[in-house]
């Protein structure tokens, strides 16, 4: 999950509790330039503007209000949507670091069997060639050691895909 996404929801909605916050208030512009624009059309009640704007302001039959509320309940909507986001995140990671520690583990049971399997082999090519046991005796252990081989390539396999995934999980670049 992308938590830095989730996190710019969350500035963007407390930015939008700002505005909805300043909306509470009048905006007043005032220049030379206005005030003369004003008298010049004839109204003659320079005041008249800024009462017009505070009386919108009162009787806006509760935009402004709603306005807010929703801005706040969208704000609530990407907070908790980030909570949700970090701990999906958390608990990705957490499955990841573990599926990466027993990938090791199975790793290393496999190199020590290896090691074994080929010794176990080395002693029937020996065995062989003195006399003592068969040919299928020492395919058999031939073959042994070529599954613990392939196992192993499968489990350096998963090893590497678990660390990958693990990379990811704490925010690595997507692949």
């Amino acid at each position: 999950p992308d938590i830095l996404a989730a996190e710019a929801r969350i500035a963007a909605a407390n930015g939008d509790v700002g505005a909805a916050r300043a909306a509470f208030f009048p905006q007043i512009s005032l220049s030379a330039s206005s005030f003369v624009d004003f008298t010049s059309a004839g109204f003659g009640v320079p005041g008249a503007a800024l009462g017009a704007n505070l009386i919108s302001l009162i009787f806006d039959n509760g935009r402004r209000k709603g306005a807010f509320i929703r801005a706040e309940g969208e704000q609530a909507e990407a907070a908790e949507s980030y909570r949700k986001t970090v701990l999906t995140s958390l608990g990705e990671a957490q499955n990841a670091l573990a599926s990466s520690l027993q990938s090791r583990k199975r790793l290393s049971l496999l190199e020590n069997s290896r090691g074994l399997a080929e010794r176990t082999a080395s002693s029937a090519r020996r065995q062989y060639l003195e006399g003592s046991i068969g040919l299928s005796t020492l395919f058999e252990s031939e073959r042994n050691l070529l599954t613990v081989e392939e196992s192993l390539i499968r489990a350096k396999q998963e090893n590497l895909l678990a660390a990958i995934l693990l990379f990811r999980a704490l925010g690595g670049a997507p692949v």
